[in-house]
């Protein structure tokens, strides 16, 4: 356009600035050379102005000459190379194609396919086949699973697909079976393996780790797994029987036993259980204060579902801590009052041994702060670390009365137990 319209006095000097810049094109075919770049570059320019009326001998007589036949030549016997060359290639292609893809699968064929590369197969049906870089994909459907369409590359459909014959699905049924009934067995070993280990204790997590859950995994990772992707909802009865052993009285109007005379207290050393490092394992350990045995059991196992057994807890509870406290400081205080009436009938019948009603009363004291120290215990976890501190200190009151409440119960349980037996 530069040489029609503007004349320019040295358009030699422009081709030598330029020619590299509109050879590009023709550099990027294969097996083109410099100089022929060069001579296709000015062949199109020269054509270019004989299509605008213009001579490049004669109107331009300072450029370079050429001769336009011979370059369509050498561009002819460039060309016939090439084809030579990509026939060439084609046909060894083929051949390798033969070779290694044999069967080629059609489309709207039925299959079976292997799922993933996981070695189980599945009926399924070629519904598309693309080509991605001179090689073709099979898109395959599986009946009845939505979304679960897999894109599968001609070089790994050979070792994926198999002919949909009833030996090929005889042998496949046998296969899933087999795989299915090896992963159900040792389900059913895991769990056996949890339920003989009997209470939730060291015996029980030591047993859950050698499950195939756990097996495997390298140490030092924390066994908490994260995300609700990863974990199970815990069954709802699993601490059923435990709550209903504690709570007798959990359904409405269910009549709840007296614990007014000594011999049903139930208040001796083996009803509470230290939480120590001796009765939990290392990595569980937890300082849970003094709790009931029934409660300490729910604690472990509700603790031992989700962080062993990777499971959620059923939310809402069937019935919370304080629930089952509240129940409980009913039942004692229903037992005061039946007390009460007992010591009301021994001063009219003039009884040498009258009922201490302040082992109810302390009893009761206990439980209720039980319950506080249980509360205290999960806001601490949800304060900052330069809150602990001072929520410790307060703490501490609250632990110290509770183990004063606690030696009051025992003096007085020694009292009434020296009434009884007259000393």
């Amino acid at each position: 356009m530069i040489l029609v319209h503007c004349n320019p006095p040295n358009p030699e000097q422009l081709w030598e600035m330029f020619k590299d810049q509109l050879s590009e094109d023709f550099m990027r075919i294969p097996g083109m050379t410099k100089d022929l770049a060069y001579q296709l570059a000015y062949a199109s320019i020269v054509r270019k102005l004989i299509n605008y009326g213009k001579n490049i001998n004669t109107d331009f007589p300072s450029m370079p000459k050429i001769d336009l036949d011979k370059v369509a030549k050498e561009k002819e016997k460039l060309n016939q190379s090439k084809h030579v060359k990509k026939s060439d290639e084609e046909e060894r292609d083929l051949t390798t194609v033969r070779i290694q893809y044999d069967p080629v699968w059609k489309l709207k064929e039925e299959i079976l396919c292997d799922w993933k590369g996981r070695g189980i197969f599945y009926k399924a049906r070629i519904v598309r086949i693309v080509q991605y870089e001179d090689e073709p994909v099979y898109v395959v459907n599986y009946p009845g699973y939505r979304h679960a369409d897999e894109k599968v590359l001609q070089s790994d459909a050979f070792n994926r697909f198999l002919p949909m014959t009833d030996e090929n699905v005889q042998k496949v049924n046998v296969g899933y079976f087999e795989s299915a009934k090896k992963v159900a067995e040792e389900k059913r070993k895991s769990k056996g393996s949890i339920a003989r280990g009997g209470s939730i204790g060291r015996r029980s997590v030591a047993v859950a780790k050698d499950t195939p859950v756990r097996r495997g995994r390298p140490p030092g990772k924390s066994s908490i797994k994260r995300g609700r992707d990863s974990v199970k909802r815990s069954d709802s009865n699993s601490t059923a029987s435990l709550i209903d052993s504690f709570m007798p009285g959990a359904e409405l109007g269910a009549k709840r036993p007296k614990i007014g005379r000594q011999g049903d207290m139930n208040t001796s050393e083996g009803s509470v259980v230290p939480a120590t490092p001796e009765s939990e394992s290392p990595e569980d350990a937890e300082n849970t204060g003094t709790l009931p045995k029934k409660l300490k059991e729910i604690f472990e196992m509700d603790r031992h579902r989700v962080e062993i057994d990777y499971k959620l807890p059923v939310i809402p509870a069937r019935f919370s801590v304080k629930y089952i406290i509240n129940g409980f400081i009913d039942l004692l205080k229903e037992s005061g009052d039946e007390d009460q009436t007992r010591l009301d009938e021994a001063k009219c019948a003039n009884s040498s041994i009258i009922p201490d009603k302040s082992l109810i009363n302390c009893a009761v004291l206990v439980v209720e702060e039980l319950l506080r120290c249980f509360d205290d215990s999960t806001v601490e976890k949800l304060l900052y670390y330069y809150e602990k501190p001072y929520f410790e200190s307060l703490s501490k009151v609250s632990c110290s009365l509770q183990r004063r409440s606690m030696k009051i119960l025992k003096k007085s349980r020694k009292r009434q137990m020296n009434q009884l037996t007259g000393k």
